[in-house]
Formats: structure tokens, C-alpha cells, sequence
């Protein structure tokens, strides 16, 4: 399977090649043997293809039902319109492609190493928001005392009862809306 990578690679060949005035079939055999991809067979198939064919867009095809990104196999539909017109503007459009390709693909990976880092605080500051609201609930009893012994006020038992417990599922309901915000299951029709 070719991906995002492979095509910005292939694209780069390919347009560098027609660019330097080599024809297409030269130009997308340098391509399909600059390909660095696991499976020998694949790379053997798509030269046979172009050797028996000696048809370019019989191999874009091909390489359209290989990428893994099915919408950016548009790209091979592009590049055949750009190959049939003129070779040598068609270099010079590819080698475009590729660039805004390789933009993207840098701006996708920044996004995604943003979006683990806002997960993970997220993550950090609700267990930390936990904890702090389960040891409150748990001295609450002793502060209640404290407070009744040095004012002689005196509360309620279910008073007394109700705070820690609240403050039990103040704590619990924070660290569930956490995790599944962290691991993504977080929807606001939970509410």
C-alpha cells in the first residue's frame, strides 16, 4: 500500500524526471524504482506494467487502487489530466503537488502531536483534581468537628453526612469525565 510518503516520493521523482526533459515512461520507471515500499512483488508488477503496456496511466491505476488514503488517490487522476496535456508543465505541476503534499503532512503531524499533549494534560490535571477532592471529602468529617468544638455550633447529622459523600461524587464524576475525555469517548449528550 502506498502512502502519503510513497506518493510524495514518487510525485517528486516523477516531476523532477519530466521537468529534465526525459519522457514519461522513463520518468515514471525512475519513479516506480525509487520506490521504497516492502513488497518487492508490487514494485516487479507495476514495471511489468508499464514494460507490457507501455501505458503510464494503466500504471497510475494501479496506483490508485494501492494508496492507502482513498481521498488521496485523487491525486493519480491529476497527474494523468496533467501527463496527457504536456510532459514538461506537467513536472513542474506535479512537483507543486508534492510540495503542498509534504505541507499537510507536516501540519497533520503537528496537529496530532498538539492533540496528545492536550490529552494527556487533560488527563493530568483531572486526576490531580481527584485526588485533591478525595482527600478534601475525606477530612471533611475531622474539619466539621473541629469547626463545631471551637464554636460550639453544632450541625446537623445529615449535614455532616451529606458534604464528604457529595464531595465523594464531585470526585468520582470528575475523574470519569476525564478518562473518557482523555481516551476520546467523551460526548456532551453524557450530560
Amino acid at each position: 500500500m502506498l502512502t502519503i510518503v510513497h506518493i510524495i516520493n514518487i510525485l517528486r521523482v516523477l516531476g523532477n524526471s519530466l521537468k529534465n526533459g526525459r519522457s514519461i515512461e522513463q520518468s515514471m520507471h525512475l519513479a516506480i524504482m525509487n520506490i521504497n515500499i516492502r513488497s518487492e512483488n508490487q514494485k516487479k508488477e507495476w514495471l511489468r506494467l508499464l514494460n507490457v503496456t507501455s501505458n503510464v496511466h494503466v500504471v497510475l491505476d494501479s496506483f490508485k487502487k494501492n494508496t492507502e488514503d482513498q481521498p488521496l488517490a485523487r491525486i493519480w487522476i491529476l497527474v494523468k489530466h496533467f501527463i496527457s496535456i504536456s510532459s514538461i508543465n506537467a513536472g513542474d505541476k506535479i512537483l507543486e503537488i508534492a510540495a503542498n503534499l509534504e505541507k499537510n503532512k507536516q501540519l497533520l503531524e503537528k496537529r496530532a502531536s498538539f492533540l496528545k499533549a492536550q490529552r494527556y494534560k487533560i488527563l493530568f490535571l483531572g486526576t490531580i483534581t481527584s485526588v485533591f477532592l478525595g482527600i478534601l471529602a475525606g477530612l471533611t468529617p475531622l474539619f466539621t468537628s473541629f469547626i463545631s468544638i471551637v464554636r460550639g455550633i453544632s450541625f446537623s447529622p445529615t449535614t455532616i453526612k451529606i458534604i464528604p459523600v457529595s464531595l465523594y461524587l464531585i470526585a468520582i464524576s470528575a475523574a470519569y469525565f476525564t478518562t473518557d475525555f482523555s481516551n476520546q469517548n467523551f460526548t456532551f449528550k453524557s450530560f
